[in-house]
């Protein structure tokens, strides 16, 4: 009896070890897999030098990345769409390219634009902050995203330049 109870909590501590491995790994994946949401947006004024804020001139808009390097950013609940490719080409500059735009489903232009953006994760991976013209001049348009349902006022990691 007594060496079936030591087989049982030998199990249990192998199955427990397991498990813990496995949450490891998982939190080493990919941070910008997931569904992203427009949540702000600032910009430098290049003739004043001051940081502007433009809240909600994008509209509704999401951007998807999906685990097999494809993606889909969202305008307007599916009115205006386009697909590409994304690649992580470490220090947190993405390959983002994207090749199909489509209005209402209607494809309206097959053009493949590419870009090597920096991209920030903030507060475990749930604020995307995207600094678009990096490679020109660096951190002049900064959007971000919230991922999933998170609420962005629940951070207070993401650094913002406007006041």
């Amino acid at each position: 009896m007594k060496k079936l109870l030591l087989l049982s909590a030998l199990l249990i501590f192998a199955c427990s070890s397991d498990d813990s491995t496995s949450d490891d790994n998982s939190n080493n994946s990919e941070p910008i897999i997931g569904v992203w949401n427009f949540y702000y947006y600032e910009y430098l004024d290049q003739d004043t030098n001051t940081w502007v804020s433009d809240i909600g001139s994008q509209g509704t808009y999401s951007q998807s990345f999906f685990e097999n390097g494809e993606l889909l950013f969202d305008f307007n609940n599916g009115s205006e769409t386009y697909t590409g490719v994304w690649e992580n080409l470490g220090n947190n500059i993405y390959r983002i390219e994207t090749n199909k735009g489509y209005i209402d489903g209607v494809l309206f232009e097959e053009e493949v634009v590419v870009g090597n953006e920096r991209i920030l994760f903030y507060c475990d991976d749930n604020i995307m902050r995207w600094d678009f013209g990096y490679s020109d001049e660096p951190e002049n348009d900064q959007q971000y995203m919230s991922k999933g349902s998170y609420n962005p006022q629940d951070c207070n990691e993401a650094p913002y330049n406007a006041n």
